[in-house]
């Protein structure tokens, strides 16, 4: 293979990989932490989002005085969920 395309290769894979944000960082919604905790997002918003217990929606500002849908962030989900390991 020839460097040129092996680099238009490596473009095309980037293109089409998700990007990867840090879980320091990272918002996710109710359907990411059901994916993360192996349930239904009704299950998640139940269960969890209700519980005082549990990491503080986010909500963004939206358009006008709306806000937006709630966000958690993802490093202090985790932080709560692997509290529950040892319970």
């Amino acid at each position: 293979m020839t460097p040129d395309i092996i680099e238009d290769l490596a473009a095309a894979i980037a293109r089409h990989t998700a990007r990867r944000i840090p879980l320091a960082v990272d918002l996710w919604s109710t359907a990411e932490i059901a994916d993360y905790l192996k349930c239904t997002e009704r299950y998640v918003l139940d269960n969890f989002a209700a519980r005082p217990d549990f990491p503080p929606a986010v909500r963004l500002p939206g358009k006008g005085p709306r806000r937006g849908h709630p966000r958690y962030k993802a490093a202090e989900v985790i932080k709560w969920a692997e509290s529950w390991l040892d319970a």
